[in-house]
C-alpha cells in the first residue's frame, strides 16, 4: 500500500473499486490517518483527487475551516500547476552561491 506524508503524519493510500456513494471519487480520515481514492480514474484525475483529499486534512488538521468549494478550487489549481510544470518548480538559484 502506498503511502503520502501530511504535515508529519504517514497517510495510507487504498485504491479502492467502489464506495458506499457511486459518485465519490476519494474519501479521507483524518483519524485513520488514511485516503482512498476510486480506481476508476484516469490518471490525471486521480491526481487532482489526491491533491482534493490532502488539502481536506491539511484544513481538518491546521482547523482552517476551507468550505468544501475552496478545497476544490485549490484542488484544481494546484493539479493544474502540476501538470503545467511536471511537478519541478523552480528552486532558489542564489543558494549554494
Amino acid at each position: 500500500m502506498q503511502s503520502i506524508k501530511i504535515l508529519g503524519i504517514d497517510y495510507s493510500i487504498e485504491i479502492k473499486k467502489e464506495f458506499d456513494e457511486p459518485e465519490t471519487l476519494g474519501e479521507s480520515n483524518e483519524q485513520l490517518s488514511h485516503i482512498a481514492i476510486s480506481n476508476k480514474l484516469s490518471d490525471a484525475l486521480f491526481r487532482e483527487t489526491l491533491f482534493h483529499e490532502v488539502i481536506h486534512q491539511v484544513d481538518e488538521r491546521l482547523k482552517l475551516g476551507l468550505t468544501e468549494q475552496r478545497v476544490q478550487g485549490l484542488s484544481t489549481g494546484l493539479h493544474c500547476v502540476y501538470r503545467e510544470n511536471s511537478f519541478h518548480l523552480i528552486s532558489n538559484p542564489g543558494i549554494g552561491r
